[in-house]
């Protein structure tokens, strides 16, 4: 598969087909037809996703008030959300209790004490332990009853008058993120080479696996793509040292409209984005049209990937400098200090003056050539601190014996 980008985009992306969802629901529903599905919020949150699902009829397994307001604000009845956290916190049940969600998980006498004062009128299921210790997610770790307390809880709820309607484990793993298991034949052209995949913090804990991935050699400016990420990855990012969310192209195709679910136009309350439908027939966007943000057509002879050629949204420059430049602070008291910079945030840093830049790789170097050439660099130095609390150096770095050939190539 090739994917074509603009040449000077550099930034991370994500491609979410709403069609692909619309009918992954059928699906399930069609295979499993006694079986009503309640969508965990917790793993994608988007507000366009919750939509859809909304318009398919599913329910909504929610874990915090902040679910439950975005789940019932898109006017989903109560009765369709299930209140899955075992320890709420007191406020959260209040909110869940004003607002009619009754059905709740428990697994503990604390939680039964406390819905009887807050929730008395709600419906419980016991949640119950397994043993999964060997999941690449043990979800027992933290939560669940063992099966040898489940009596002493269920007469604990009748004493103090609460209905308690059923039982419920983990949830199915029916998910797509960087932590599920496929299994895949591959042929691939050696040679591969043992990696650790970095995320782009200053952290030395932000990876993407806990173990090496085998990849071939990488140049600067490949894409590594990531297929199935609908769950636990954009809802999980963190703006720490700056870094915005990957931008998200949302692509919406006939499968939406066989299924006869629609999406209305205006803003999106929960992210600012301007929502325009497009026909994907005709390929033609309804009056306003160009506003369209975040919604791309697909027509009947396209494929995602092309989609992706058509609309990509840029994402800001360094967070980090835009605040600091923003209060006044002359370039010259700056120094960006990461030694793996993204072109758009070296680009930025060059704009705009800030000369003082850390490497501490001969990528690095080739990259502040084309970019930034009037920079000031300083470089990085590896030291031995494995021992440490927060081991930087298993992240950047240049060890002493590549230093002479990093100053000759600078």
């Amino acid at each position: 598969m090739k994917l074509s980008l603009p040449e000077d985009h550099q930034d991370p992306f994500m491609v979410a087909d709403l069609g692909v969802l619309a009918s992954r629901h059928q699906a399930f529903c069609q295979a499993l037809p006694r079986v009503s599905p309640f969508y965990a919020v917790k793993c994608n949150s988007s507000p366009l996703v919750l939509r859809v699902l909304a318009a398919l009829g599913t329910g909504f397994d929610c874990a915090s008030q902040m679910e439950l307001e975005q789940v019932l604000g898109l006017g989903v009845a109560p009765s369709r959300i299930i209140y899955a956290h075992p320890c709420k916190p007191v406020s959260h049940l209040q909110y869940a209790a004003r607002h009619g969600v009754q059905l709740l998980t428990f697994d503990s006498e604390e939680e039964l004490t406390k819905v009887a004062q807050h929730h008395p009128g709600a419906r419980l299921v016991l949640r119950l332990w397994t043993e999964d210790s060997q999941s690449l997610f043990p979800l027992s770790a933290k939560f669940g009853a063992r099966l040898e307390l489940c009596g002493h809880l269920l007469k604990s709820a009748r004493d103090l008058g609460l209905a308690v309607v059923g039982a419920s484990v983990a949830p199915l793993g029916l998910r797509g993120s960087l932590w599920s298991s496929e299994e895949e034949e591959l042929c691939s052209k050696p040679p591969l080479f043992p990696c650790i995949l970095y995320g782009p913090t200053c952290d030395a804990f932000d990876t993407f696996f806990n173990e090496e991935v085998l990849l071939p050699e990488l140049d600067v400016g490949d894409w590594l793509i990531f297929p199935s990420m609908g769950a636990y990855s954009s809802v999980m990012s963190s703006t720490f040292n700056g870094f915005p969310p990957a931008s998200i192209c949302y692509i919406m195709g006939p499968e939406l409209r066989m299924l006869g679910v629609s999406l209305a136009e205006g803003s999106d309350g929960q992210s600012g984005v301007s929502i325009t439908l497009m026909d994907s027939k005709k390929n033609e966007g309804r009056p306003g049209s160009s506003s369209m943000k975040d919604i791309v057509p697909l027509g009947p002879e396209e494929s995602a990937m092309e989609v992706v050629q058509k609309k990509i949204r840029e994402l800001s420059d360094s967070v980090e400098l835009e605040q600091v430049l923003g209060l006044g602070v002359a370039p010259s008291r700056i120094i960006y200090a990461h030694p793996c910079k993204p072109v758009s945030h070296l680009q930025y840093a060059a704009r705009h003056g800030v000369q003082f830049l850390t490497f501490d790789s001969e990528e690095e170097l080739t990259k502040v050539a084309q970019h930034h050439p009037g920079a000031r660099l300083v470089l990085r130095l590896w030291t031995e601190d494995s021992g440490s609390l927060i081991p930087m150096s298993a992240k950047f770095g240049a060890s002493l014996e590549l230093c002479g050939h990093l100053l000759k190539s600078a």
